[in-house]
């Protein structure tokens, strides 16, 4: 392969990430992607000398870590508010986010009968994530704990549970079977015990 062709290689690499990087759904994924294949890019439109195509993509590489800083240090508090499971916000998310809740929760729909207690977490003034659960005492049976896809750093899971042991709940457990949010809870320190996910 001569070294034509590998710098060709690096140009396709740098393009393909540019083009990934469109399809994220969280915005840090698609800024950090982004940015590795700019500055690839740039450095390959610099060897075959087409600098106005490195200038563009030198530029690129800036305005994606000035967003990225910006993202980075956001205020990133967020608000519980417990609502009716017929609350306007309720529907609207679910109307919304309803196809990508069924993916994490299959059986959403069908346990929602279930909950007596709902909540919705808000991000500034941004829909953040919605919790239905089951209470009984200090225990809480999580059936639907959902976050939208720019949320899914952990975070707000942790905001959540903090916020249901502030109001009196000092055991959370989910006895879902979806592999992706059990290996998620496990991250969050639910730990498995007969058959089902808990957190003391």
């Amino acid at each position: 392969m001569t070294k034509e062709m590998i710098w060709e290689l690096i140009g396709y690499l740098g393009s393909l990430l540019v083009v990934v990087s469109l399809l994220m759904s969280s915005v840090i994924k698609l800024r950090i992607i982004n940015t590795i294949g700019s500055l690839i890019f740039c450095v390959y439109a610099m060897v075959i000398r087409s600098y106005p195509t490195a200038v563009m993509n030198a530029a690129l590489v800036l305005i994606n870590l000035w967003f990225l800083f910006k993202l980075i240090n956001k205020d990133k508090s967020f608000t519980l508010l417990e609502v009716t499971a017929d609350d306007p916000t309720v529907g609207h998310m679910l109307a919304k986010y309803g196809e990508d809740i069924a993916k994490y929760f299959p059986d959403s729909r069908e346990r929602r009968s279930e909950a007596n207690k709902a909540f919705i977490a808000f991000q500034c003034d941004n829909l953040a994530g919605i919790t239905f659960g089951k209470s009984s005492g200090s225990e809480f049976l999580l059936l639907t704990d959902y976050s939208t896809p720019q949320y899914r750093d952990c975070k707000l899971g942790s905001f959540v549970y903090e916020k249901l042991h502030e109001m009196g709940y000092d055991r959370l457990c989910y006895d879902g079977k979806n592999p992706i949010h059990i290996d998620y809870l496990k991250k969050m320190g639910f730990v498995e015990e007969n058959g089902i996910l808990a957190k003391n």
